[in-house]
């Protein structure tokens, strides 16, 4: 059988289309492409692939290819349509690794064997990877590139952490360089009001919007970890962060830098504390750097130099470190506990904050995150909501205003306390009462992912388990994603929800922490 050439003038009649992101080329009833045959001399790697560690199912993807063959076949791309080349378009980089190596193990095999008919059969076994079918694909630029080998791996194979931290830090890069250029109006939706002046940065909030559209479901809070991890962790505990640590110990480490700030401010006070902190932060992780964090190693250092540095007794300095740690102010044993804290972003609590000011940040003034802990904007009705006085920790803080959003929609009884990260979740209805176009539903898809997955925790099972529970039927993640940003974008009724939910997001940056 003859192999079909895919020749110039056909690359350039896919590949001059108009450039769309990856959420709005992947459309479930698009009409098929036409599969074209390439060879493995013709196909080289995506360089915009974020993984960087072997996946976790290499080895099962592998004897799944040596076994049936391609199951999936890889989209392919040019960047320009007279390159010599394609390249993998998003997620097909283990797959053509696994090709390349059973063609070479296959050729290997027939090279070493004299048996005459045992020698053909691996020849042909060594062809049929060398040849593989392909779906050639339109250019998305760098950041439907990124965007979409994500959203592959997330399917494919567990994507590690910091992974997905240098992913979100070149989509920051990519975001920020649009928005300093003539392509900024595009993005006036998502409330980029003018071009970004040199130095300025896109908020979380609007940066994970920008995400999110383009096809890899972001949540602020998460972002704030990714890039605080990225701009700042990997220069100091790199072997932690690529043997796996993840949102857990990322939480845990900016509760500990905040809280050490906070110790070190009451011995030497604000004007030497940051660059104090940051030598001896750096000392302290980078000293400490292995597979696995020694906790109390970290935070016996810290307590070390500290005590040299301003010549006290090391026990006095561990023993204050222990009471920060635990919510109690050392000045005036008032409880600080959920205000001045590991996850809390000093800028979040001002008018848009931005990516810079959220990672280089730890603590912030006790009264006015006090404030801001228990303050709400705004009630479904647009009247200030005033906070009970009894209401000062972190839950009932959330519980108050998420409260306050969702009874107006009838959902208010599916907030529940838990043991989780916010100390509250909320719940998929009991009975399957929602339409995929009905409002109320993209209120509640809303609050439940953002919720429930501040700690990156909630499993594709889970949300497809609730997703069957609240529609009644087995709909895919991607069905009702799009169908929520859709609604978002054209029912005048969810408008207040999403100022609400903005609200909700801002909270959410500065309350959760443990």
């Amino acid at each position: 059988m003859s192999r079909r050439k895919f020749d110039e003038s056909e690359a350039a009649a896919i590949l001059t289309d108009d450039v769309v992101s990856f959420s709005n080329s992947v459309q479930l009833d698009a009409e098929p492409v036409d599969l074209v045959e390439v060879t493995l001399d013709e196909v080289i790697p995506s360089r915009l692939n974020p993984r960087k560690k072997e996946n976790p199912l290499y080895e099962e993807i592998k004897e799944s290819i040596r076994n049936k063959g391609l199951d999936h076949v890889p989209n392919i791309t040019k960047e320009d349509p007279s390159d010599p080349q394609w390249q993998i378009a998003d997620g097909g980089n283990t797959r053509l690794k696994i090709l390349n190596e059973l063609y070479r193990e296959y050729r290997q095999l027939a090279k070493e064997t004299d048996d005459i008919p045992t020698k053909i059969e691996y020849e042909e076994r060594a062809k049929s990877y060398y040849k593989f079918k392909a779906r050639p694909v339109p250019w998305t630029g760098p950041i439907g590139g990124i965007i979409g080998h994500m959203v592959e791996n997330e399917l494919r194979g567990d994507t590690a952490f910091i992974e997905k931290a240098l992913a979100a830090q070149e989509l920051q890069v990519l975001f920020e360089q649009k928005c300093r250029g003539d392509e900024w109006e595009q993005y006036k939706k998502f409330g980029i009001k003018k071009r970004l002046e040199e130095g300025q940065s896109i908020s979380a909030r609007k940066l994970a919007d920008l995400i999110t559209a383009e096809g890899w479901p972001m949540q602020a809070p998460n972002l704030t970890r990714f890039l605080y991890a990225a701009n700042e962790l990997i220069h100091l505990i790199p072997t932690a962060l690529w043997e796996g640590i993840g949102h857990d110990s990322v939480i845990k480490l900016r509760k500990l830098g905040a809280d050490f700030k906070t110790l070190l401010k009451h011995y030497i006070g604000e004007e030497q504390c940051n660059e104090i902190h940051s030598a001896f932060w750096s000392d302290a992780l980078s000293s400490h750097d292995a597979p696995v964090l020694d906790w109390n190693g970290i935070q016996n250092h810290l307590v070390t130099l500290l005590a040299d540095y301003v010549h006290q007794d090391s026990d006095v300095i561990a023993s204050e470190f222990q009471s920060i740690l635990a919510g109690v102010s050392i000045d005036n044993d008032k409880s600080v506990a959920g205000c001045n804290t590991s996850d809390s972003i000093p800028d979040a609590i001002s008018n848009e904050p931005s990516i810079d000011a959220a990672n280089s940040a730890e603590g912030s003034n006790d009264d006015q995150t006090v404030a801001a802990c228990n303050t709400f904007e705004t009630t479904n009705d647009g009247d200030a909501a005033e906070s009970p006085s009894h209401q000062t920790s972190k839950s009932d803080a959330l519980i108050f205003l998420v409260n306050s959003i969702l009874e107006p929609w009838g959902l208010s009884h599916l907030i529940v306390q838990c043991e989780s990260a916010l100390g509250i979740q909320v719940t998929p209805p009991e009975d399957a009462t929602f339409e995929v176009g009905d409002p109320v539903a993209a209120v509640w898809w809303s609050l439940y992912t953002i919720i429930n997955n501040v700690d990156d925790t909630l499993t594709e099972a889970d949300a497809l388990s609730a997703i069957k529970s609240t529609f009644g039927s087995e709909l895919s993640l991607f069905t009702v994603y799009n169908e929520t940003i859709r609604l978002m974008s054209q029912d005048s009724r969810l408008k207040q929800f999403l100022t609400q939910f903005r609200e909700v997001e801002d909270r959410i940056l500065e309350l959760c922490n443990e």
